[in-house]
């Protein structure tokens, strides 16, 4: 219970800390679906990405430019402290259900969070609950091009979909 407590704070502490300094804000958005403009080691299939530099220093928190999101369901993540466990999946979104998803949105990258639990890597996103996990579509820049695909989603199967204004991070170094 303690180290679990201590991994929630740890995320907090870091997207906190993130947002606050140690960072080099410097990264366009790729939100089309198909766009991958920083992948491979950096970032995972789930993860919105983000432009990194080519030459990136150690300990230092990249962050992209605001974006909007869409998010079209979230769950309370599973909390687990154990390294070698799967149950912090049981939380998550599958990557089964995100490219399901990102079938119904071909123009828009479909992303999700992995905030569970300790150990998790890829892109963090700022202003969401890390005591849930979310499947969220990317909505654009403005809050006119997010209103447009959160009445997409609504006018699919998400009738509940709702706006959120954030910025992905990514953690280059332990």
């Amino acid at each position: 219970m303690k180290r679990t407590k201590l991994v929630t704070v740890a995320v907090l502490v870091f997207a906190s800390v993130a947002v606050s300094y140690g960072q080099r804000a410097i990264g366009t958005i790729c939100g089309k679906a198909n766009e991958n403009c920083a992948a491979g080691k950096y970032f995972q299939p789930n993860d919105l990405t983000f432009k990194l530099p080519a030459k990136m220093k150690w300990q230092t928190n990249y962050t992209s430019n605001y974006f909007y999101a869409v998010i079209l369901q979230s769950r309370r993540a599973v909390k687990d402290d154990h390294v070698d466990s799967d149950n912090c999946s049981k939380g998550y979104f599958l990557e089964s259900e995100r490219l399901r998803v990102q079938g119904l949105f071909p123009d828009h990258k479909v992303f999700t969070s992995r905030n569970g639990c300790y150990g998790a890597w890829g892109a963090v996103y700022t202003n969401v609950n890390y005591d849930y996990e979310f499947i969220a579509v990317f909505g654009g820049i403005t809050q006119a091009q997010a209103d447009s695909v959160r009445s997409m989603a609504r006018n699919k199967e998400f009738k509940d979909a709702y706006t959120k204004r954030m910025q992905a991070i990514y953690q280059y170094g332990d």
